[in-house]
């Protein structure tokens, strides 16, 4: 714990300024003539909650072995080939981060992140960790989605990917993070949004065709 906190004095920083935040709310709430001060301090809160976020969302990948995949894989032209030109994709620094996650697995942060156990409010807590680990979905499923491509050339692309915990398994990875239930909401507000601009695209049409009725009338 106390290396880690070498590594990142920022994020733990960030803990404590919140933790400092949510007891001078706490302090100002018992009186009402700082409704006004309240108010600015909640701003301040939200904006470090999403400084934290992005920060843990960062880090988590990190420990779990994917950043350095992940960031060729997102940064890489659509000419080349992942595996065979770019830095940390060739098949054996691949293998090697695979084992790393898959060894991740086996750490209590999977499901519990020692950086933000000293929040005092313990709801956000849950609130930022599940967020990062939503990202670290994300990072799995684009490092399987690339090294599925053909023109990267991974040979057995489905057994490489099957060789390490959890087995090129979206979905699994999802379920063991606790995502399932945000995942379909998600789902459903993309559906409800793509519903939402059919209908508009309609209203358009339609609109369009009654103004050229009345211009030929």
């Amino acid at each position: 714990m106390a290396k880690r906190r070498k590594i990142r004095p920022r994020c733990y920083a960030e803990v404590f300024f919140l933790n400092c935040l949510f007891y001078l709310q706490s302090v100002r709430s018992t009186f009402d003539f700082t409704n006004q001060k309240q108010s600015a301090v909640l701003a301040v809160i939200d904006e470090r909650v999403t400084l934290l976020t992005d920060e843990h969302s960062t880090d988590v990948p990190r420990d779990a072995g994917l950043l350095q995949v992940a960031e060729a894989c997102r940064n890489h032209k659509t000419d080349k080939q992942i595996g065979t030109t770019l830095a940390n994709t060739e098949p054996a620094d691949l293998q090697r981060a695979l084992q790393h996650f898959s060894m991740w697995f086996s750490d209590l942060e999977v499901i519990h992140s020692p950086r933000l156990a000293q929040l005092t409010v313990q709801k956000l807590h849950t609130q930022i960790h599940q967020d990062a680990l939503a990202c670290l979905a994300k990072t799995y499923r684009l490092i399987c989605e690339e090294v599925k491509k053909p023109a990267n050339r991974y040979e057995a692309a489905s057994t490489f990917l099957g060789s390490e915990r959890p087995f090129g398994q979206v979905h699994l990875l999802r379920q063991i993070f606790g995502l399932e239930d945000k995942e379909g909401e998600e789902d459903e507000e993309e559906s409800e949004e793509d519903d939402k601009a059919e209908d508009d695209a309609d209203e358009e049409e339609e609109s369009g065709s009654d103004e050229e009725d009345e211009e030929d009338e």
